[in-house]
């Protein structure tokens, strides 16, 4: 069994190889590469975004699941009304771009988390904070009996 796996991933390795060579040849220059330069407009617009977005919650709420939401939300929101808005006609719509929303988003959230964790004291904050958490579980106990 194992000589098969590793057959098959030799064999999926070496066509992988064959069509990464021979595929750029084949097609013509992309007007929208994935690399170019107003990729790193869309990744760091949506990082600040969801960065403003985590940190303003953070001084709303103790509940870090809800600045992960916000924060991940306004990054994203943003971003699927830029490509909305392309798709109708004001601009030329991307899914590349919107990947870069995407990756710019989960990064400007990982950097805020870990500056909150250093304003903290280097102690990580509970996604669920208090009240919320014994009430939920409560309710989870007396709706659903476990």
């Amino acid at each position: 069994m194992k000589k098969y796996t590793l057959h098959m991933f030799r064999c999926a390795a070496a066509a992988s190889i064959v069509v990464l060579v021979i595929a750029p040849d084949a097609r013509g220059a992309d007007p929208d590469p994935f690399w170019g330069p107003d990729k790193a407009l869309h990744f760091a617009v949506a990082g600040t975004l969801a960065g403003i977005g985590y940190g303003t919650t953070t001084a709303l709420t103790s509940d870090r699941w809800k600045a992960f939401a916000v924060g991940g939300g306004v990054a994203i929101g943003a971003g699927a009304l830029k490509e909305g808005l392309d798709a109708m006609g004001f601009g030329d719509a991307s899914w590349k771009d919107f990947a870069w929303d995407a990756i710019g988003a989960a990064c400007g959230l990982g950097i805020a988390w870990a500056i909150d964790v250093g304003v903290q004291g280097g102690k990580v904050p509970p996604l669920t904070a208090g009240a919320s958490a014994s009430l939920r579980g409560v309710y989870a106990t007396a709706r659903f009996g476990f």
